[in-house]
């Protein structure tokens, strides 16, 4: 996740946390917590809003927590153990306390704008099964709220076991600001254990001062960002967990759901699939399994791996991560979507503890789905891939297009000595080839390295062709992952780096016979203390040229995600199509070794097989890091970019949309034409007129309508929500009329404060909107406006946000509505700044020739022979079907 502003780690002696020169301190009675005696809550001057936090000097508190105090003798801590050991908790799991701060003595210099308020503090947060939140808010004489500033967050990446860190929010200071209050809480992430809230604070300390000057764009994405899923994430050992259709017309994206994201606990680990119309741009989100709960509940291990089937429907098939509910630990679960009905069928399960001679040993996790058109007792097999019995991979496969399953075999063992028997990157070659990439271990446990061989005929072999296992279909003779060829070992010396802890991260095969493999390594020798140098992880890219594999490090990767997960990081992805293109998520600009704070998305190319690489930002000024990008198979002239954005606590703990760019190399758009949203063009969304609340610079009222606000947007104005309190406005409807007739992009634009979570519904009809958030939005560049140099998208700390709705196609001149709303639910009340919409005309190019249209059609008789039909009468084909050119034997 981002790293925390003005955070940095500090031993207990105190730095002063006083106002800077020339700024105005604020009075905070009590910030230092030394008036009131330890173990009584809550201090003095502060007052209580859920349950209290106490004032302790560190008696009875041992590491992790602090045991003294940042400054002074006491500080303020959420440990249970401070006032008494048997205390409980309340039941929601957060205890809270606030302190309203007068400003009138400094009213005068408030109301002449252009001023702000930095809170310091210090915090200690020892234990990432916790969570501290700052928060500042403004209100007006009548106590009406006005503003508010960054929401601080602790991070317990930067203390550690009784260190103390700094942390501070920034907030403009709103004309007509009266008061502020300061917010503290403490709160267990759901899912963790214990009953020790083990989150400190010390020496709070506030200042205003002039407002700093607005900064460079934030959230920039180069490309037309999509919004799949306003909630989701997904780990890397399922796949495919994005594909397109082999007639182009879909794009279907997985992901599971977290309390954490939007929608709060009524999305909690549901696992869904999305299906992106790539003609209409239209999104429908289908929950496959309501609430696969496994350990902390949205479990992004759970994510469904798809398969389009040779009829054109599509195969989900899900597991839960190890623990699920008794015997569901054992069991992969599937749904089947009918092409015809469009519509996902009943959920089906495997289970791998009835079916596996002898039952499962180990739970069941993770997906790999492939089909292999050369195996099977019909016309082809589908075989799914799922670490289960022994901790290591075992399959199940179907020959009815997975209307029924048996358990298929082993495929490696080793000693069971680690939490499992390695991990494995899979990918389908052709008919009737699987090529793998593997781990001996978990990398946390060992010093783990990297293998490659592949599956073929019901048979296991090294990259060189040597055999391993003579049949699949047993357990029987099975090979460790060492005993496959290495493609990076761990000890190797790179540019005088000890390269230690290797673990794959992506792998393709390609027409010509390359594989090539994704990884990553620590950048420091082996030690048996996990913790050891995990911030400093390298990223490589492996090459197998049919004789040899050969390696090259792309750079920095970062440091590890979270403390559990010493090795997890934001990982990248290979072209599917092209060998020489690849993506990577890191914190660092692999062109520069700049350190970003936030990990951002770059693309990757090489013109000579991977031994030096050229770097392109696809995001960039990022408030929200970019993770696990993948790209599904679509032929080598479309790309379908896909990673999930958003804060990343645990793999059960997360807050991310699913984003991506969908690229079609013979589709244009021209520049944007912006309309701003107003009387003129803006109505109910049943025809009425627009009425607002009454217009001014400030915030609305809470009255459930609309309010016009002035001095931010383009033409002076956005109609806002949410500004006061929870609202329910009425739904919108913007008209761009006297359009030629043609195919549009549709936009929506709203603006946000780049430290919040500000959020549009939108759509093309009142009933089915989807809800964008900024975090799963993209900046709005005046450069991409035919009114370059009248549409304005910055403003002070607020800056405009662009969010696709989707594609129109008007049979003649004619009109486009687009509909707006606000969101308000019991978790997320963020407010919602409208300001109007957009279109940009589409242009579809003749799309290039293949190199050969003869080896296209050869290669589709090919199949077609061997799904036993009749041969063409075409020049292209020989009459003998086996002097075809081997090129046919990858074509899909």
């Amino acid at each position: 996740m981002p790293r925390l502003m003005g955070c940095a780690c500090l031993a207990a002696a105190a730095v002063s946390l006083g106002p800077l020169a020339g700024a105005a301190e604020l009075a905070i009675p009590n910030g230092d917590f030394e008036t009131g005696r330890p173990g009584e809550g809550p201090p003095s001057s502060w007052t209580v809003v859920e349950a209290p936090l106490y004032i302790t000097a560190g008696q009875g508190l041992s590491g992790p927590d602090p045991t003294a105090a940042y400054s002074g003798n006491n500080f303020l801590t959420a440990s249970r153990f401070a006032p008494n050991p048997d205390a409980p908790f309340p039941a929601n799991q957060r205890m809270g306390i606030y302190q309203t701060i007068d400003l009138t003595p400094h009213a005068a210099k408030i109301d002449m704008g252009n001023r702000a308020v930095m809170l310091k503090f210090a915090y200690n947060d020892a234990d990432n099964g916790d969570n501290g939140v700052v928060t500042i808010e403004f209100l007006d004489e009548f106590a009406n709220r006005v503003g508010f500033g960054d929401l601080f967050e602790t991070d317990s990446a930067q203390t550690g076991a009784g260190n103390w860190s700094v942390g501070s929010v920034y907030a403009r200071a709103p004309a007509g600001a009266r008061q502020m209050v300061v917010s503290i809480a403490g709160e267990r992430n759901p899912g963790a254990g214990g009953t020790v809230r083990n989150v400190s604070f010390d020496a709070f300390a506030a200042e205003l001062t002039e407002a700093s000057a607005s900064g460079p764009p934030r959230n920039v994405v180069h490309g037309n960002l999509v919004m799949f899923d306003p909630n989701g994430a997904w780990s890397w050992y399922q796949d495919e967990r994005a594909i397109v259709a082999a007639d182009g017309t879909k794009l279907v994206v997985g992901g599971v759901g977290n309390s954490r994201g939007f929608g709060g606990d009524t999305a909690n680990s549901d696992v869904k699939s999305t299906i992106f119309d790539i003609a209409t741009g239209s999104r429908t989100t289908t929950i496959l399994h309501d609430r696969l709960y496994s350990h902390s509940g949205g479990d992004d291990h759970n994510t469904a791996a798809f398969l389009e089937l040779p009829s054109g429907n599509i195969l989900a098939m899900y597991s839960g991560h190890n623990n699920v509910n008794g015997s569901a630990s054992y069991r992969s679960f599937y749904r089947i979507y009918d092409a015809e009905t469009e519509s996902w069928g009943t959920e089906s399960v495997f289970n791998w503890n009835t079916e596996a001679p002898g039952g499962s040993n180990f739970p069941t996790t993770y997906s790999n789905l492939f089909f292999l058109l050369n195996e099977g007792t019909r016309q082809g097999r589908i075989i799914n891939i799922a670490r289960s019995h022994d901790r290591s991979p075992n399959f199940m496969y179907s020959d009815d297009e997975g209307e029924s399953w048996q358990y298929g075999g082993q495929l490696t063992t080793t000693s069971n000595v680690g939490y499992v028997n390695g991990y494995f990157k899979y990918v389908a070659t052709g008919d009737d080839r699987i090529d793998f990439i593997a781990t001996e271990h978990h990398p946390r446990d060992f010093n783990t390295s990297l293998y490659h061989g592949y599956i073929e005929d019901g048979k296991i072999y090294n990259s060189a062709s040597t055999e391993l296992d003579g049949s699949i279909y047993d357990r029987q003779d099975l090979p460790a992952p060492n005993q496959f060829t290495p493609v990076f070992q761990a000890n190797t010396v790179v540019d005088g780096q000890v390269m230690t802890r290797v673990w794959n991260t992506d792998v393709q095969s390609y027409g010509d016979g390359t594989i090539a493999a994704l990884f990553k390594a620590r950048a420091a020798p082996y030690s048996s203390n996990a913790n050891v140098d995990k911030d400093d992880h390298r990223m490589f890219y492996g090459r197998f040229d049919g004789t040899d594999w050969t390696y090259t490090e792309l750079g920095r990767a970062g440091e590890n995600l979270y403390p559990n997960e010493q090795d997890y990081t934001g990982l990248g992805a290979l072209h599917p199509s092209n060998p020489d293109v690849l993506y990577v998520s890191t914190e660092f600009n692999p062109e520069t070794d700049e350190y970003l704070g936030v990990h951002e998305i770059f693309k990757g190319t090489t013109s000579d097989h991977g031994a030096t690489w050229s770097w392109t930002a696809i995001t960039e000024n990022s408030t929200h890091d970019n993770l696990r990008p993948l790209i599904p198979k679509w032929g080598e002239n479309n790309t379908a970019l896909i990673w999930f954005r958003g804060d990343y606590y645990t793999q059960g703990y997360f807050d991310a949309a699913v984003v991506g760019i969908v690229d079609q190399a013979a589709v244009s758009t021209s520049p944007v034409r912006y309309f701003d949203a107003g009387t003129d063009n803006t109505t109910f969304a049943d025809g009425q007129p627009l009425q607002t609340s009454a217009t001014t610079e400030m915030d609305g009222p809470q009255d459930n309508l609309w309010h016009l606000r002035t001095g931010i947007g383009n033409d002076g104005d956005v109609l806002t929500s949410n500004e006061s309190g929870s609202e329910d406005a009425a739904t919108l409807k913007t008209t761009i009329s006297d359009l030629e007739a043609g195919t549009y992009e549709v936009f929506a634009y709203f603006w946000a404060d780049n430290s919040q979570d500000w959020m549009l519904q939108a759509g093309f009809t009142a009933d089915n909107m989807l809800a964008f958030r900024s975090r799963g939005s993209q900046m709005a560049d005046p450069a991409q406006f035919e009114q370059i140099d009248t549409v304005t998208a910055q403003g002070g700390d607020v800056q405009m946000y662009r969010v696709y709705v989707g594609r129109q196609t008007l049979a003649a001149n004619g009109s486009i509505d687009v509909f707006v709303d606000d969101w308000s639910t019991s978790k997320f009340t963020e407010r919602t700044w409208y300001d109007g919409v957009g279109v940009a005309r589409v242009s579809t190019a003749p799309v290039p020739e293949p190199a050969s249209v003869t080896l296209y059609l050869t290669a589709f008789a090919q199949v077609l022979r061997k799904l036993g039909a009749s041969r063409f009468a075409h020049p292209a084909f020989d009459s003998s079907p086996d002097q075809a050119s081997p090129v046919c034997d990858t074509a899909q």
